[in-house]
């Protein structure tokens, strides 16, 4: 008897799946193993992390599956990893600690991407990002897929989440074929950071800027006011959207913050109804909120000549956060107001 298509759609969802998995175990390991000698050891799947104290970086792959990959380390481990890694101390609340996070996880972001290219995935990498907190919860929306890996180093105890977009994954299918059995037995890590001499044009600015004063305006039905560029190095409690804008000659990452006060109210006016603040249809909401300004933003781009693909939404909602982003990358953060509740856009940018 012939498969019915829906057997045929779980079918590949479950191979697709296993692919990303097993490559990133392998990014991941590779990873870590270049920076402990003693090599990492793999603990199995596990639950997806809850709140926790501690610094996570994340980095998301858009192409023929859009996914994204966070890697989450305990306060008490930072330290000592970023040691090992750099060779010297860095202060945990300092900028310095965001760059490392950002470069550890941007390094297995590209030697997986070497690895899911070589399984016949085709992929862009986003820049990598980086969130402070404590506690410090991440989202997902509905129609993500989330599994969670953890790892054992001789410091500790981390974990690895993997969120897949569950609509995103019959063209990574399709071109899928016979390379699983030519892979090469050792892979070189792919560094993806650059973006020397980084800055933004007035263009780039300004649409960026009218994207949340037109896409708010018109979700939340309220006048929104652009009050300002702020440095937006402040830990603030809230919520945030993270969004990346992925093209080939240069890359954004959009985060969308909001306080617990005007989550609720914004999120109310945008879904309709009273939604709790600390639910996970929260994430839902939020994550929209900002997959619907990045989306205006990329057709801003595309009136440039620009064309950018979107990610999947990332959503962190914690304390004493700090959005944290390489040194190396331009950077605006703006400041918006409405009746109801103020919120802030950063955006960050990197040309390669």
């Amino acid at each position: 008897m012939n498969p019915s298509p829906q057997m045929d759609v779980v079918v590949k969802t479950i191979e697709v799946t296993e692919i990303l998995l097993n490559n990133v175990q392998t990014a991941v390991d590779m990873t870590f193993s270049s920076i402990y000698s003693e090599g990492v050891e793999f603990l199995g799947a596990a639950q997806v992390q809850e709140s926790f104290d501690g610094i996570v970086g994340i980095i998301s792959l858009v192409g023929d599956i859009s996914c994204s990959v966070a890697i989450g380390l305990p306060r008490n481990m930072a330290g000592l990893v970023s040691k090992k890694f750099i060779g010297f101390d860095i202060d945990y609340n300092s900028e310095d600690m965001g760059d490392m996070i950002g470069e550890l996880v941007n390094i297995a972001g590209g030697d997986l991407l070497a690895r899911l290219d070589a399984d016949g995935i085709k992929t862009e990498l986003s820049l990598p990002t980086a969130t402070r907190g404590n506690p410090l919860k991440f989202l997902v929306q509905e129609k993500t897929k989330v599994m969670c890996i953890k790892f054992k180093c001789p410091d500790g105890v981390f974990w690895v989440d993997i969120a897949l977009n569950s609509l995103s994954q019959n063209n990574a299918q399709e071109n899928i074929s016979n390379k699983q059995s030519e892979k090469q037995e050792r892979y070189d890590m792919v560094d993806a950071s650059g973006g020397q001499d980084v800055k933004f044009s007035p263009e780039e600015i300004e649409g960026m800027k009218q994207s949340v004063l037109k896409t708010f305006g018109s979700m939340v039905g309220e006048d929104v006011q652009f009050t300002g560029f702020t440095d937006g190095k402040e830990a603030f409690n809230g919520i945030v959207g993270i969004v990346s804008l992925v093209g080939h000659q240069q890359t954004w990452s959009l985060m969308l913050g909001f306080t617990p006060e005007s989550a609720l109210k914004i999120g109310e006016k945008f879904a309709g109804f009273e939604i709790d603040y600390d639910s996970d249809d929260m994430g839902d909401v939020i994550g929209e909120l900002a997959n619907v300004v990045a989306g205006d933003a990329a057709a801003q781009l595309y009136s440039l000549g620009i064309k950018a693909e979107l990610s999947i939404p990332t959503i962190a909602r914690g304390r004493e956060m700090n959005m944290l982003l390489a040194k190396d990358v331009a950077k605006m953060h703006y400041s918006f107001k409405t009746r109801i509740g103020n919120f802030w856009m950063k955006l960050a940018t990197e040309r390669h």
